[in-house]
């Protein structure tokens, strides 16, 4: 792990949090008025896509050089673990919030509904791996090829 691990780290997740809020406040905002009418599903990869690409681009900025696919898979599943552990908090803060479905998930829990769910939580981490380790490359290429042109 490179040595600027710490600060790539910190950035990522204050990166993952500002594209947090600021779909949420944009799909808020588009229902509010009628141009959308149900919250979309989909949205979650744009936080993989930016802070991956944020965190390339720091990768280079800070080694000078474009990172190699196993560094890229390395500091992408430690960001990947990081992303997992802030998208856990966010979404506990909300169901703990008056209204937020907590009561209605524990009266519906089901032991197969259980494993069902931590399929889909595994295969979705390693989506959100392969993307993270896949946007970092792009992102430490693209800042170097920004820099020569």
């Amino acid at each position: 792990m490179p040595s600027f691990i710490v600060p790539m780290a910190i950035r990522y997740v204050l990166v993952s949090l500002a594209i947090t809020v600021v779909i949420t406040a944009v799909v808020t905002g588009l229902m509010t008025f009628g141009y959308m009418s149900d919250k979309p599903s989909s949205l979650s990869h744009l936080v993989v896509m930016g802070a991956g690409m944020w965190a390339g681009v720091y990768f280079a900025k800070q080694a000078g050089r474009p990172a190699e696919w196993r560094e890229c898979f390395r500091i992408g599943a430690l960001l990947t673990v990081l992303q997992i552990a802030f998208s856990a908090v966010v979404t506990i803060g909300f169901l703990l919030l008056p209204g937020g479905g907590l009561e209605e998930i524990q009266a519906n829990l089901d032991p197969q509904l259980i494993g069902v769910l931590t399929a889909v939580l595994i295969v979705t981490g390693l989506i959100y791996w392969v993307g993270t380790a896949g946007f970092i490359r792009i992102g430490s290429k693209s800042a170097l090829a920004k820099k020569k042109g």
